[in-house]
């Protein structure tokens, strides 16, 4: 992917990634209990770009299951729980916030916890000002 997609594109715009590394970090030790480090090390080991910037749209857990809760019910995903919520929120802040991850860029924080315009705005003023200011920095 980051051969044949990512960088060829890179030139002439942006890629965003949905739910990259640290998703999967979070993700395998959620469903198969495997460790951060052990996901962080595999990418570090391949030849997969890094993101240069990661956006962390930071939704409180109960906050995230009632908005579950109100999607069809089969869509459920084992995830969707109110627990699981939890442990993901927790390991999502220990993979991008801890310091143990350096090569998974810097980190931009976005709160999802108010209507979806909020969130919105929020990242037209606090996330597209860094793209555009990396973008002239090429």
């Amino acid at each position: 992917m980051t051969r044949y997609l990512v960088e060829p594109n890179l030139p002439c715009r942006d890629v965003i990634g949905d739910r990259f590394m640290a998703s999967d970090m979070v993700y395998h030790q959620l469903l198969w209990g495997i460790p951060p480090e052990r996901t962080y090390e595999a990418y570090v080991a391949s030849s997969v770009r890094f993101p240069d910037l990661t956006v962390f749209v930071d939704t409180q857990p109960d906050t995230a299951y009632a908005r579950l809760q109100r999607r069809a019910g089969d869509r459920r995903n084992r995830w969707d729980t109110l627990e699981a919520q939890k442990t993901v929120y927790e390991l999502s802040h220990t993979v991008l916030f801890s310091g143990r991850f350096p090569k998974l860029s810097p980190v931009v924080r976005v709160d999802n916890n108010g209507s979806l315009e909020d969130t919105a705005n929020r990242v037209d003023s606090e996330v597209m000002p860094l793209i555009q200011a990396w973008m002239k920095s090429q």
